[in-house]
């Protein structure tokens, strides 16, 4: 009697090109490996040089043996447009801030992004749960990225279902570090107790820093939330 013998499929090599500095690209590299682990057959390759992640590195691909490319933005900025005219496969972890996007015929490129609308949620219901507050704000990107335009609009929204209008401290994008006095000025006028949730953790860092400076009490007077695991 004839055996058949199962023929495993052959392995797909995959280039990994995200941070792994930040917590958030670390998350993405775990998810990669539990699907890996799931049973995919993936040989894994991870770019810790993105300076060479570029368009000569696009051009050479597939002949070098890629099945296929996870990258991040801004991390593959040098060769993005060549990546989504290649014949790779390529997922970015992140919507470009570029707009219009790309076209829909572009089939072998898919983008995945984080749910703002569901991010805002959660530092709305933050807020709620401790408490009333006279005032909210929310302290933005400083290049107003679509992101933080997002964030901010649910977050306003539902705010103003419960009769509150959150005030927005728009950061220019050329301020690094904030404009201290300008922040002052805003954190002092708002109706105390206030909730102040921020785009960065980094920039409630800040933000806690000017109200030890101004004398505003945190968080009995001030509560501050940042986002997105910075460190």
């Amino acid at each position: 009697m004839q055996k058949h013998v199962k023929r495993l499929p052959i392995p797909r090599t995959v280039s990994i090109a995200i941070n792994l500095n930040d917590a958030s690209g670390r998350s993405t590299l775990a998810g990669i490996f539990r699907y890996v682990n799931s049973g995919q057959r993936w040989q894994l390759k991870i770019q810790n040089n993105f300076d060479v992640f570029d368009r000569n590195f696009v051009k050479h691909a597939k002949a070098d043996g890629i099945d296929g490319i996870i990258a991040g933005l801004p991390e593959a900025s040098k060769c993005f447009q060549d990546l989504l005219h290649s014949e790779i496969p390529t997922a970015f972890n992140v919507l470009p801030e570029i707009m219009p996007l790309p076209p829909a015929e572009i089939r072998r490129t898919a983008f995945c992004d984080v749910d703002n609308a569901d991010i805002a949620s959660a530092a709305f219901n933050h807020f709620a749960r401790y408490g009333n507050f006279r005032s909210v704000a929310f302290i933005s990107d400083r290049a107003e990225r679509r992101w933080s335009i997002e964030r901010e609009k649910t977050f306003a929204r539902l705010w103003n279902d419960r009769g509150i209008v959150v005030q927005t401290f728009l950061c220019s994008s050329d301020q690094r570090p904030l404009d201290r006095e300008s922040l002052s000025d805003f954190l002092l006028r708002l109706p105390k107790p206030s909730a102040v949730w921020c785009a960065y953790d980094i920039t409630a860092v800040e933000v806690a820093q000017v109200c030890v400076d101004i004398k505003i009490s945190v968080p009995d007077q001030i509560a501050i939330l940042g986002s997105d695991n910075d460190e």
